[in-house]
């Protein structure tokens, strides 16, 4: 899979991860070959990797969740993970300019996206009826980046 098709894949989402357009990612996935599944997930980690840093990491971040009027909060590794996710579903303009600029981070973002995560695993279980086991080329984890974290 392509930058170009990951990011209309991505723009399907229409920038929210609700639980309606993560179905219909999954059912797309699902329909087509395992290798675009994996294609998929290959791109999801590496857009993930590209904004793991520590400078990102230290940005005040809000839940969607919690109205725009609620304080940012610390972010853990795994709460970290997901705004990274939350990102990604907001586009792919709104990565590049996390990509660009560090500070770009914060604001207020969905951490329900963290459903982002389970995407391709889910596809590849329904289209195969086996368990998902493929590793990614360069890991999504919070501080896999380690040039984002020097």
């Amino acid at each position: 899979m392509n930058d170009e098709e990951f990011w209309a894949l991505i723009a399907g989402l229409a920038g929210k991860a609700d639980p309606e357009g993560i179905a219909r990612l999954t059912e797309d996935l699902t329909a087509g070959s395992t290798q675009r599944i994996v294609g998929f997930a290959e791109q999801l980690a590496t857009a993930l990797y590209a904004i793991d840093s520590r400078e990102r990491m230290g940005q005040p971040v809000r839940d969607t969740a919690d109205g725009p009027d609620s304080p940012a909060f610390p972010l853990s590794n795994e709460v970290f993970l997901y705004a990274r996710c939350a990102v990604v579903v907001a586009g792919r303009d709104a990565w590049q300019r996390v990509v660009d600029d560090p500070a770009a981070m914060a604001g207020t973002w969905d951490l329900g996206a963290e459903e982002l995560l389970y995407v391709a695993p889910v596809a590849f279980e329904h289209k195969t009826g086996s368990d998902w086991t493929h590793r990614t080329a360069v890991s999504y984890a919070t501080g896999s980046n380690s040039e984002g974290w020097s």
